[in-house]
């Protein structure tokens, strides 16, 4: 049953969001890598990722923002068949006002000029068997739960005090 609803996911529901025209529009974008090994008893992967982004401006002051991905994998692997992975990345709402902005929900914070690890970027954990795998650095940090305010002064300037209910380490997952 598990192995329908991941078939389902990664082949036709991508091929239906192609050739379909939605009265709503979303963001995001899908990759599909197949890789085939004929010398090593007919071994296939077949991998997936569908992100969605939307972004909603609900008032002039105010913006709900929403990402999350749906990650496949189908293999004839004996000891990794296949796999579905849901996850939400990004949750919040942003509020803008003309000299101060709160930022509350499930996210990412950036900060730092540092070439690719900025050791003073401590809010969000890392999912370290990630690090020099990944081109960006924002696909190896994990969102968390925050409460931010910050105050600007001019445009180049701004003071951001920043909240975690829960502080959460960095992870190793593979």
């Amino acid at each position: 049953m598990k192995l329908q609803k991941i078939l389902f996911i990664i082949i036709p529901f991508p091929l239906l969001l192609l050739f379909h025209t939605f009265g709503y529009s979303l963001d995001g974008y899908l990759e599909t890598a197949g890789i085939y090994y004929p010398n090593k008893k007919d071994l296939f992967e077949l991998r997936n990722r569908l992100l969605v982004e939307e972004e909603v401006k609900l008032k002039d002051w105010l913006t709900f923002y929403l990402s999350g991905r749906i990650d496949g994998f189908i293999s004839n692997r004996e000891e990794e068949k296949s796999d579905l992975l849901v996850k939400i990345e990004d949750a919040y709402f942003d509020f803008y006002f003309s000299r101060f902005g709160v930022k509350m929900g499930y996210t990412k914070v950036f900060w730092g000029k540092l070439d690719y690890f900025a050791p003073t970027d401590i809010i969000n954990p890392i999912d370290i068997s990630q690090l020099f795998l990944k081109n960006e650095r924002k696909e190896v940090k994990l969102p968390v739960f925050l409460f931010s305010l910050s105050t600007y002064f001019g445009e180049a300037s701004h003071l951001d005090f920043i909240v975690l209910p829960v502080f959460k380490k960095s992870v190793y997952e593979s």
